[in-house]
């Protein structure tokens, strides 16, 4: 159980920092808004990155405890295959997530 926890705490720290990467390019993404237009779109990208950080830590304890058993190996070895993987597949949620929110703010300025 302990392992589950902290394979799910490793993936939220690596998501954290991949959202809060994606956050400053919003920022600097966002120029030439004015703030009223930035701010619907600042809290969309607030909102997806905080609500990937959950499902990805709850993803990547669920597939560590699946792939373990699936496969017999021992968490140490399913543990970081599990982390990689959920991390690429969230942060490519968040860069399309990006891109979207930019396209629809853009198109609706």
């Amino acid at each position: 159980m302990l392992q589950l926890v902290a394979v799910g705490v490793v993936t939220a720290v690596l998501m954290l920092a991949a959202g809060a990467l994606g956050l400053f390019m919003m920022i600097i993404g966002l120029n030439g808004f004015s703030e009223s237009e930035a701010t619907p779109m600042l809290v969309a990208y607030i909102a997806l990155a905080l609500l990937s950080v959950v499902v990805a830590a709850a993803a990547s304890g669920w597939g560590a405890r699946a792939l373990a058993s699936a496969t017999r190996w021992s968490m140490w070895a399913a543990a970081p295959l599990t982390v990689a993987l959920v991390c690429v597949a969230g942060i490519v949620v968040l860069a399309v997530g990006w891109f979207v929110i930019i396209l629809v703010g853009s198109s609706v300025r």
